[in-house]
């Protein structure tokens, strides 16, 4: 058996985990720029490899990626989302993702541009009762309650409250907060133990399941078509079974799309805020393009041709990846160059590290759009950026996100301006997403 290198850095007994548990990026980083394309993490608990070269990715998520499953990470997900797309495997998920894969067709996503409009002029209202020019804006807050809202009204429509969604957002909050800590930390006791942390989460987790159960209940004893996302899931039919989702299918398909398309959403929007707030001659491109389009709400024809805030984007989910790490359980040895890897080894994928690596990106740590334009985007490895995953398992929520984005930008800074809060500095938190460690505060201007 060949194994990896790994950093001597290794301790007795623990290996290597008391320094990746004391801090994930900066360890991974150290493995990257010492070791380059792939290491071995020593530890008393599994296998791990962690895997940096675009080409072992490819194979890994694309080309043989039937031998590999998610990895132990994702079952602390399960807890909340149950057996949706993100976390199921083989049948189970191939079944669900025919059945989800309607939704977002070319189309539905069309229509629901239109209601994503509507729910970011509505934060423009909101803003302009709420703040004065001038005033402090707390960013990370603002984006997550928008996210939150937009994702509510496509996929409940008016299923919801206000104070429902409120209720959501604190107790996944806290369901967030532990379940990154059970990943990252081996020592955290079982769920079964009563310690605050586990009885928080437990409650969080009852609550959020509570709420989205008593919405799937009222929508399927009722007679009424909805036009949301959640109507389509309860009416479509698989056409190789002849099948529709089961209420338990419908639960865990809705907490996957509502909780991944809402955080992961949130946190790229904060972070490419903070980034247009600290590079005022890319905000000017941006504003210029805004001033290009006269209209309220752009369609999705509208949005594809803003050419710059698409570059915007993908700079920003470069640089801030929400999903900044993705793991995979290899199910029989395998080889990744000339290393061979056990069966069961779990392989670690740090896309943050990868997406900002001397070896395939130039000036790494800046934020250059034009790195996306068409004459340059043909020049990037296919696995050097991938934000949204790859192989079968690409996010099937993928051009949601980016027109969502795309409008939010569009509309609310055509209507405001904002400038970082003066010698405010960007810190960073990986959690099961990447989030910042202090809310984003910037000063919002009124045009």
């Amino acid at each position: 058996m060949s194994k990896p290198p790994g950093l001597p850095s290794a301790k007795p007994i623990f290996g290597h985990i008391l320094e990746f548990r004391k801090g994930p990026m900066e360890f991974m980083k150290k493995c990257h720029s010492e070791l380059g394309d792939i290491t071995w993490l020593q530890s008393p608990f599994r296998d791990i490899t962690l895997v940096f070269k675009p080409d072992y990715i490819k194979y890994i998520l694309q080309e043989n990626n039937k031998n590999f499953r998610k990895s132990f990470g994702y079952d602390e997900l399960k807890v909340l989302l149950g057996h949706g797309l993100l976390t199921s495997e083989g049948e189970t998920w191939r079944k669900q993702r025919r059945l989800a894969q309607p939704a977002f067709h070319k189309e539905r996503i069309a229509y629901l541009v239109n209601i994503m409009g509507d729910v970011v002029l509505d934060t423009v209202k909101q803003w302009k009762e709420q703040y004065k020019d001038g005033d402090e804006v707390n960013i990370t807050f603002e984006t997550n309650k928008l996210a939150l809202e937009i994702v509510s009204r496509t996929l409940f429509q008016s299923d919801i409250s206000a104070a429902g969604i409120d209720e959501l957002n604190h107790a996944l909050g806290v369901v967030i907060e532990v379940g990154a800590k059970r990943i990252r930390d081996p020592f955290q006791p079982p769920r079964w133990v009563p310690t605050q942390s586990n009885r928080s989460s437990a409650k969080a987790v009852k609550k959020v399941h509570e709420i989205v159960s008593a919405i799937i209940e009222k929508r399927l004893k009722s007679n009424e078509r909805f036009d949301d996302l959640l109507d389509m899931f309860v009416h479509t039919i698989d056409e190789e079974t002849g099948e529709k989702m089961t209420k338990e299918d419908l639960m865990d398909e809705v907490l996957t799309i509502f909780i991944a398309g809402h955080e992961t959403t949130a946190n790229a929007l904060a972070f490419t805020w903070y980034l247009l707030g600290a590079y005022p001659a890319e905000k000017e491109k941006l504003l210029i393009e805004i001033s290009t389009l006269n209209a309220e709400k752009p369609s999705m024809h509208q949005l594809r041709e803003l050419k710059f805030h698409r570059m915007v984007i993908d700079e920003s989910l470069r640089l801030y990846p929400p999903a900044w790490i993705i793991g995979r359980q290899g199910l029989k040895e395998d080889k990744l160059g000339e290393y061979t890897l056990p069966a069961l080894c779990t392989y670690g994928i740090p896309v943050y590290v990868i997406q900002r690596s001397k070896t395939y990106w130039k000036d790494p740590d800046d934020f250059i759009p034009e790195r996306f334009n068409e004459e340059n985007i043909g020049s990037i490895p296919k696995f050097a950026y991938f934000p949204f995953g790859g192989g079968p398992r690409l996010c099937i929520g993928q051009m949601f996100a980016i027109y969502e984005m795309q409008i939010a930008m569009y509309v609310l800074w055509k209507h405001f301006d904002f400038s970082l809060k003066e010698n405010f500095h960007l810190e960073i938190e990986p959690l099961i997403t990447l989030r910042t460690k202090k809310p984003i505060m910037m000063k919002i201007h009124f045009k």
